[in-house]
């Protein structure tokens, strides 16, 4: 199931006001989301090559160590960029998950116990994928259910789109 076309309302701000759950006519089967990552794949995959080498550096051989924080903070830094490129403002309500996310990375550096760390690296992907799910959907009527729905679905998109930078970076090349 796609992100873009799975029923759920769109909010986004495009500059085009295409939503991104009706597919260009001259590109049939592709989604304006997915053109216009097509589009600027030298920015994505250089944006994607640096994150890579930054979350080397922070990660590599010391997965709680002191650099965490950073690459949370890098996480949450490198989304903005994309998301911007992509023409998405960031939505107001975005600085408690990001600051949540910054806090638990902070927490994870301060203790050496395993069953924090596991539960602070989920609280940290759930609260990314909640903050990333909130810049493309109205969610104020959903419950918790609702959430976890979204949740899966964003796996599952994620899992789906893992083909795209290597298609893309073939037809750019």
């Amino acid at each position: 199931m796609d992100l873009q076309n799975n029923g759920y309302q769109y909010v986004g701000n495009k500059v085009d006001g295409n939503p991104l759950n009706e597919p260009l006519e001259q590109e049939i089967n592709e989604y304006p989301l997915h053109r216009r990552m097509r589009e600027n794949y030298r920015y994505f995959g250089g944006l994607s090559v640096l994150y890579g080498l930054v979350f080397t550096f922070c990660l590599y051989k010391n997965l709680h160590g002191v650099t965490f924080p950073i690459c949370v903070g890098a996480t949450i830094g490198f989304s903005v960029m994309l998301l911007h490129k992509i023409d998405f403002k960031l939505v107001k309500q975005s600085v408690p998950y990001m600051t949540g996310m910054i806090l638990l990375g902070i927490s994870t550096a301060y203790t050496s116990s395993s069953f924090f760390h596991f539960f602070n690296i989920f609280g940290i992907i759930l609260l990314f994928c909640v903050f990333m799910i909130r810049q493309f959907y109205n969610d104020h009527t959903w419950n918790l259910p609702g959430y976890l729905e979204r949740i899966i679905i964003l796996m599952g998109t994620t899992a789906e789109c893992l083909q795209y930078p290597i298609r893309h970076g073939i037809s750019h090349w």
